[in-house]
C-alpha cells in the first residue's frame, strides 16, 4: 500500500515468495563435489518512509520482519562428503536505508533503487511499469542482492491496484 502526504510516502509491503534453491560445494583437496536442489518460501511485512522527491531522487528508511523456510534436502555427488540437511526456518528483522530514482514517460515509468540493510545485505532493484488505468499498474522488476559471498538474483511481476 502507498500513502502520500505532502510528497512524503509511506509504503507498506506484505509479500510471499516461493523459492527454487540450488547450490553446490566442493572439497578440492579430496576432489569431492556435491550439489542440491530444493524449495522454500519467504513471508515478510515491511514499511518504508520516502522523503519528498528531489529531482527524481527519494532517500528512504525502513524496517522489515519476516520468516524464511528452506525445505530439507539430500545432496548428490561424492558419496564421501554428501550430507542430508533438515528443514530450516528462520525469523528475521532488519532496518534499511537507501535512495530511489524514478522517471516517467507517458504511461510508462521506470525506477532504480539502491539499499543497504542492517543485516549487511546490499540490494539493487530496477523496474519498468505500465499504467493500465488510473488505479492499476503492471510492472516487471529485476533484483540483485549480495552479502559477503552470497548473491541472489530474482525477477518479479507485480500488479498494483489502488482502492
Amino acid at each position: 500500500s502507498f500513502y502520500t502526504i505532502e510528497d512524503w510516502k509511506l509504503v507498506t509491503n506484505l509479500g510471499y515468495a516461493h523459492n527454487k534453491i540450488s547450490g553446490s560445494r566442493s572439497i578440492t583437496d579430496f576432489g569431492f563435489t556435491n550439489s542440491h536442489n530444493t524449495n522454500g518460501s519467504d513471508l515478510w511485512f515491511g514499511n518504508r518512509v520516502y522523503t519528498p522527491s528531489i529531482e527524481g531522487f527519494r532517500p528512504f528508511v525502513g524496517a522489515t520482519a519476516g520468516r524464511a523456510k528452506t525445505n530439507a534436502y539430500d545432496e548428490s555427488g561424492s558419496i564421501q562428503s554428501a550430507r542430508s540437511v533438515a528443514e530450516q526456518t528462520t525469523n528475521y528483522k532488519y532496518a534499511e536505508g537507501g535512495v530511489r530514482y524514478d522517471q516517467s514517460i507517458g504511461d510508462f515509468s521506470s525506477s532504480i533503487e539502491l539499499t543497504r540493510a542492517s543485516d549487511n545485505y546490499k540490494t539493487i532493484d530496477a523496474s519498468l511499469s505500465y499504467a493500465v488505468d488510473k488505479n492499476s499498474t503492471v510492472s516487471v522488476s529485476g533484483t540483485r542482492q549480495t552479502r559477503q559471498d552470497l548473491a541472489t538474483n530474482y525477477v518479479s511481476l507485480n500488479v498494483n491496484i489502488k482502492f
